[in-house]
């Protein structure tokens, strides 16, 4: 395994504002930098670099 991802929620985190939201542009950065990976079910072998963002920008 090369990542494995957590989800948390923390109660005393600030709310969520929407005008303030820059997953675009972290998508794009992390496109850019090469480090998103999408995998085709449960089979890592076919993980391949490419990115659900390049249509947003």
């Amino acid at each position: 395994m090369e990542y494995m991802l957590f989800i948390c929620t923390d109660p005393t985190a600030p709310a969520y504002v929407a005008a303030e939201d820059n997953i675009v542009e972290w998508g794009a950065e992390m496109e850019a930098r090469g480090v998103i990976r999408m995998a085709t079910g449960c089979d890592l072998s076919k993980t391949q670099p490419r990115s659900r963002y390049a249509a947003a920008r």
